[in-house]
């Protein structure tokens, strides 16, 4: 399980356990907006809502200063 994965289940399992989200963000290093997301996005999509989406794909290639000079 990535590491992500365990950090969002715990917020979830925190919040059924009745934590107050100020103490679940102190123990999840963030802050209590982001638990409340979390929580929030389990309650709409379930399990998928512990899946992180990376967004990945190629890399912008860094500029040519040379491009065009002779």
């Amino acid at each position: 399980m990535p590491v992500v994965t365990w950090r969002l289940a715990r917020m979830v399992f925190l919040s059924a356990q009745g934590v107050a989200v100020d103490n679940i963000a102190t123990v999840t290093f963030t802050s209590p907006d982001q638990v409340r997301d979390v929580v929030h996005n389990f309650d709409v999509d379930g399990f998928e809502a512990l899946y992180p989406e990376f967004r990945g794909g190629a890399r912008r290639p860094s500029p040519s200063w040379n491009e065009g000079r002779g």
